[in-house]
């Protein structure tokens, strides 16, 4: 099997991403530190030319952003052709606005856009994926949860798995991979740990997430690329705690 790619998400790092300036010093960071993959997400305005200069700069490959859903919903013809402009064949969307989310109606209207943006997406040539948090794993009236839900009713787009997510969602990460295989072409590398009785964003491998078996599962299904993520970091910077994760998966899973 195929070793996977890792990569940085950058909302990891999206306070030092807030001029195109900063943009460009992030680049050269995340380039020095090992990785030559990101996911664009949460960074300050910037022209698309400029955004993918930079990232050229540094050698980094652009592999899936996360865009707002005002933007999917009305300007999607242009956010087609930045992403083109990027070189990035994933358009994302980080999660759905809160007015579907809590209800069964609520998925079922998110489902018929999602059906039209996937549809436009694909007919440009690229693909679209949607990353879940963890209002998705609620059971709805119709048994169903309402990841499930998304999963068969939308079987076009991809979904970016969070591992943190589908754990804290009570779900098994690996069981999900297994789930929408072929369809995961970015995997989220989040691990979870307790702390006085609070689920918290860790980094890999100090956690409690089975990476080995989630790693297996990821490559015998078809992902591509996997970026390590952390939306809050404690006692690190948000730089060294990417370090961190990337030199233990490069120790412990890799073989580096």
């Amino acid at each position: 099997m195929k070793k996977l790619q890792i990569g940085a998400q950058l909302f990891t790092v999206r306070d030092f991403m807030q001029t195109p300036e900063a943009v460009r010093e992030t680049f050269r960071k995340i380039r020095e530190t090992g990785f030559d993959t990101v996911q664009v997400s949460g960074i300050g305005p910037i022209q698309p030319e400029q955004l993918r200069d930079y990232a050229q700069e540094n050698q980094l490959h652009i592999c899936l952003t996360h865009i707002p859903y005002e933007r999917l919903d009305q300007d999607l013809d242009r956010v087609i052709a930045e992403h083109k402009v990027y070189g990035c064949e994933i358009i994302g969307l980080g999660a759905m606005p809160s007015e579907f989310r809590g209800s069964q109606e609520g998925f079922e209207q998110f489902i018929l856009w999602a059906k039209r943006v996937t549809q436009k997406v694909r007919e440009a040539g690229l693909d679209f994926s949607y990353h879940h948090h963890r209002f998705e794993f609620e059971r709805f009236a119709n048994g169903r949860l309402g990841i499930d839900m998304l999963i068969e009713e939308v079987p076009e787009m991809l979904l970016t798995l969070d591992t943190y997510w589908v754990q804290a969602g009570g779900a098994n990460p690996v069981d999900y991979i297994q789930k929408t295989a072929g369809r995961v072409h970015v995997l989220h590398l989040k691990d979870m740990r307790i702390v006085q009785d609070e689920q918290q964003f860790a980094e890999i491998g100090e956690g409690n997430i089975d990476f080995s078996a989630v790693f297996a599962a990821a490559e015998k299904c078809g992902t591509r690329i996997a970026v390590i993520e952390q939306d809050q970091c404690y006692g690190r910077s948000p730089f060294d705690s990417l370090q961190h994760s990337l030199r233990y998966i490069q120790h412990s899973y890799l073989n580096i």
